[in-house]
Order: C-alpha cells, then structure tokens, then sequence
C-alpha cells in the first residue's frame, strides 16, 4: 500500500484514523513537523478530539526545550520573529554552524518554522507543540487554577513595575486638564476623582464615591504645568495592600 493511497484526512475535517501501520511505517525518518505537514500524527492515529496528544511529537519538543541555547533560541524569535540565521548567531559566543544545528533541532520538533525570502532564509516561532504538550496534562484539570497560582507566583517573586505610553492629538492644556480635573478623569478612571492642588510637592489622592478610603495615594514629585507631571504611586484601597 502506497502512502498517497493511505494519508488519512486531516484534523478537523473527519476525524478518522489511519491504521496504525501506515502510521508508523510512514514516520520512518520524518521529524515530527514533517509528520504532521504530511497529515500524519506521530502517534498511530488522528482525532478530531483536541484533548488528545501525539505522543511522539513530546519526546520531541521535551528534547529540544532541554537544551538552554534553544531555549534562548526561541526567547529570540518571541521577542523579534522572523529572523535569519546570521541575525540569531550574532547573539551566541558560538559559530554559524552550531547555531544553525540547534535550529534543526528546533524545527524538527515543530518548534520553529522556516520561510524563504529571496536569498535569506527566516526562522519563525511555532508555539503550537508547546500548547499540545500543555494541553495533555492541564487541559484535563483546572487551567483556570493552574494559571491562577503562576500569576501568584509571578506577582509574588518579581517586583510590580508598570509603563505605559500613548500618543494624544491635542493641547498640553486640555490634556493637563483630562488628567487634573476631577471630573473629567472620572470618566475613564472607572468613576474614580483625583484631588491635589497640583503644586511641586503636594499630595494627592485618588478615591471613589462607593469606597470607604482611597485607592491611591502618592506626592506630585515634579509639576511643570501645562507640560509635565511626575507623581510616586501607593496603593491604598486595603490594608494587605497598603502594608
């Protein structure tokens, strides 16, 4: 029996098995991604369940995500995707060659996909094996919980620091005036009013009409009114916070 005669139907579509001799003689010598381009599971069959995982593919990915500089690898294309592999070696004290047989690694587990432009050839990150290998043993449980203990975790161990930025077409005046005034910040402030006399040194407090103390605290630490503001931040709204 040829290949072409037994290529079950993919994903998605009807859910129905190839034998699993087909299956296992076929993924003789393909990587897991070429297995799964071809319509193949790396297990004995596929299913449209999306709780079930494809086994092989996990000794895979479990493989490659062993290895820190793959790990890097990826960190990499998550933070600038689409990179080439002069781009990615110049990040490594190792040579071209090195960097690019991690590469392999990593696209043979699904991890990375490659496409070509003109001459250069870019590698982009593929997460989707690393959500089939989440999938087989969260999905089962409760996400919700599990990724409501990392979030603890997270918040817990790092210090909070936030930034953010946005760019308004407008007048220094009115928007000093969106962020002084009481009543206009309200507005996008969840109904919360700000109060301070807005001089170098001053305090201010930010509270809402339904709770019994303020939510934020802080000092004005530089005012340069139309043109800027600088304020410290402490949140209030309880004493576990507060502390």
């Amino acid at each position: 029996m040829s290949l072409a005669q037994s290529r079950p139907t993919p994903v998605g579509i009807s859910g129905r098995c190839c034998p699993a001799s087909v299956a296992a003689r076929s993924l003789s010598g393909q990587t897991c991604r070429q297995a799964l381009a071809s319509g193949l599971s790396c297990g004995s069959c596929l299913t449209g369940n999306q709780m079930v995982s494809y086994f092989g593919c996990v000794e895979l990915v479990f493989k490659a995500l062993a290895d820190q500089t793959r790990r890097a690898l990826l960190d990499e294309l998550f933070g600038c995707d689409g990179q080439t592999l002069g781009a990615l070696a110049s990040r490594f004290a190792m040579t071209r060659v090195a960097v690019a047989k991690h590469l392999r690694l990593l696209e043979g587990a699904g991890l990375i996909v490659t496409r070509r432009r003109g001459r250069e050839k870019l590698h982009y990150l593929n997460p989707v094996p690393i959500r089939l290998v989440h999938d087989r043993w969260v999905s089962k449980y409760t996400e919700a919980w599990a990724a409501g203990l990392v979030d603890l975790k997270r918040d817990l161990e790092n210090s909070v620091e936030k930034i953010f930025e946005i760019y308004i077409r407008t007048t220094p005046e009115r928007l000093w005036r969106a962020i002084t005034d009481p009543d206009v910040r309200t507005r996008y402030q969840f109904g919360a009013r700000v109060d301070s006399d807005w001089t170098s040194g001053s305090s201010y407090a930010v509270a809402h009409d339904q709770a019994s103390r303020s939510l934020i605290e802080g000092e004005n630490l530089e005012v340069d009114r139309p043109h800027r503001l600088v304020q410290s931040y402490r949140a209030v709204w309880d004493d576990d916070i507060a502390a």
